[in-house]
C-alpha cells in the first residue's frame, strides 16, 4: 500500500480497493499497489472491501423510483 494508508481510515480503504482492483499485470510488474499484495498482507480488508463493493439487490428498489419519478417528472 501507500503512504496515504495512513492518513485516514477512508483512505486506507480507499487504497485497499485500487489495490484489489489492480491484478499484477505480469511478472516484470513492479507497482506496490496490486490484489496479490493486498492478499498476502491484509485479509481482512479484503473482506471488507468484498463485502461493501458488492452490488446490491436493484430489483426492490426500481418500484420506489418509478413512483418518485412520476410524482416528480410531472
Amino acid at each position: 500500500m501507500s503512504r496515504y494508508q495512513q492518513s485516514s481510515v477512508w483512505e486506507y480503504f480507499a487504497e485497499g480497493a485500487n489495490a484489489y482492483y489492480s491484478p499484477r499485470r505480469d511478472k516484470y510488474d513492479t507497482r506496490e499497489i496490486v490484489r496479490e499484495r493486498l492478499l498476502q498482507m491484509d485479509t481482512t480488508l479484503v473482506s471488507l472491501i468484498q463485502y461493501y463493493t458488492k452490488a446490491p439487490n436493484l430489483k426492490d428498489c426500481y418500484p420506489v423510483g418509478f413512483v418518485k419519478c412520476r410524482r416528480e417528472c410531472r
